[in-house]
């Protein structure tokens, strides 16, 4: 669910994103383990800065990467 509201945020707002699908055993998963410290997501980077899923990131992004 998560995922899906988190697509739709990002197509909503007409921002261009890359979305990936993280299998175990994957240089997808260990980025997470290594930089997000779990296995959680959404997790989202914008210019390499993560915003955490678990997190209120909507917030974040709205507030660091929206402002005009």
């Amino acid at each position: 669910m998560a995922c899906e509201t988190t697509v739709k945020w990002f197509k909503k707002r007409g921002i261009p994103f890359r979305e990936i699908v993280v299998y175990p055993n994957t240089e997808d998963e260990l980025f997470l383990l290594k930089n997000v410290k779990h296995r959680f997501v959404p997790v989202v980077v914008v210019d390499g800065k993560i915003l955490d899923g678990t997190k209120m990131w909507f917030e974040a992004l709205e507030k660091e990467f929206l402002k005009k």
